[in-house]
């Protein structure tokens, strides 16, 4: 049966009324062109080609219901394959003079359960510059962009009856472009990566999830089996330091497939001058379920969103005979981006790093501590370093009262 898109009273109810839980996000939770002459049809063809080889180019299939999508590498796509230097979970690009981003590959090292598999996204809209940030999180290999040229508005046909002016002369040595204008109007499929169907014995699963929004963008893996007619809208509801917002995406014709990016930023609807704001829900049109949590950003001085980090879990006090060591700590690292988590211990010259933590993608942690050696106080702190992508955060102090 048809999806009807729900009451907003109803959000987080599925098909059959029944509430549906929403999980809370807690993540640590792409110029080579040819001739110019080419025009954008020929270009899309040509790229779709180039994706139709990419599990032999690249080592990259499509994922399957029984097992998880093998590691290979992006396509070189218009770009070519661009390594990112460093230890950097998230960068800025921008298209060339001229030309706009219309999707890109990405890969990384990914973190703790994850792969970091290269995956390639469709952009909504075009745009002129983009946060890339990896889906499993973990510092970036490498990506690669695919272009498109800027949309130019079609001229208007010259009036034989009208007279030219005679300071402005025709050069009849002048070459005449052959590129026809780009119809802004026109949306083009982009290639993305194909998703697999989620249907089973009982019909189509209209219950189908997504990954939970990062500060930049929402990635959405439409379903191989989706029906048609429903994948053409998206609603991202955000609270800023300027009230709140919803942004709509809609596509007036047809309808999205494969894996589609939504940047925040890029809407027109995105506010100006913002410094802090809050993604708190998501509605994508082709299912009942609906993302509902906390991504808590800010914007850094450079424009780019960094996600806020936060510790919770963390005890202050405990105690603990010598010669043995206290009990692990079970903590969320929410946002805790790429670099390390560390264990620190306070001296009397400083605080000196105890071990590495190493969050896995939902940010769960356990935090196990040394042997205690001398009786008195020992104080620890967690301390997440934060990264490109994330703030970091430093815990409270824990106070460990040794006896004897």
């Amino acid at each position: 049966m048809p999806l009807t898109k729900p009451d907003p009273a109803r959000l987080l109810k599925n098909a059959s009324g029944v509430p549906q839980e929403s999980p809370k996000h807690r993540r640590p939770g792409p110029d080579r062109l040819h001739a110019d002459a080419m025009s954008t049809p020929h270009r899309l063809a040509l790229a779709a080609a180039t994706l139709a080889l990419l599990p032999v180019l690249g080592g990259l299939t499509a994922p399957t219901a029984q097992g998880a999508q093998p590691v290979g590498n992006c396509p070189d796509l218009d770009s070519g394959r661009v390594v990112v230097p460093g230890n950097q979970d998230q960068v800025v690009v921008t298209a060339p003079a001229g030309r706009t981003i219309v999707g890109y590959c990405l890969k990384s090292a990914g973190l703790r359960g994850t792969t970091g598999a290269p995956y390639q996204v469709a952009l909504d809209s075009a745009v002129t510059s983009l946060v890339l940030k990896h889906r499993d999180g973990g510092n970036l290999t490498h990506y690669s962009l695919l272009y498109a040229p800027v949309p130019t508005t079609p001229e208007q046909p010259v009036d034989p009856d009208q007279p030219v002016d005679p300071e402005q002369p025709v050069d009849p040595e002048q070459p005449v472009d052959p590129e026809q204008p780009v119809d802004p109007e026109v949306q083009p499929e982009v290639p993305s990566t194909p998703n697999p169907p989620v249907g089973g014995p009982h019909g189509f699963d209209w219950n189908w999830t997504y990954p939970a929004p990062s500060c930049s963008e929402l990635t959405v893996p439409y379903p191989g089996d989706l029906p048609g007619g429903q994948a053409n809208d998206v609603n991202v509801r955000i609270s800023t330091d300027q009230g709140q917002r919803t942004l709509n995406f809609h596509r007036n014709e047809g309808t999205w497939s494969g894996t589609v990016g939504f940047p925040f930023a890029q809407h027109p609807q995105w506010p100006a001058g913002i410094g802090r704001y809050v993604v708190e829900w998501v509605q994508v049109g082709g299912t009942n379920y609906h993302w509902q949590g906390e991504v808590d950003c800010v914007v850094g001085d450079a424009g780019a969103p960094r996600a806020v980090t936060d510790i919770e879990g963390w005890r202050t006090t405990a105690t603990v005979r010598k010669g043995r060591a206290v009990g692990a700590d079970a903590v969320v690292v929410d946002q805790a981006g790429a670099d390390p988590v560390v264990l620190e211990k306070r001296t009397p010259s400083g605080w000196a790093a105890v071990r590495t933590i190493a969050p896995g993608a939902d940010g769960a942690a356990v935090v196990t501590f040394p042997r205690e050696t001398r009786r008195g106080t020992s104080v620890y702190r967690l301390r997440a370093h934060g990264s490109e992508s994330a703030t970091g955060d430093v815990s409270t102090a824990l106070r460990v009262r040794v006896t004897r």
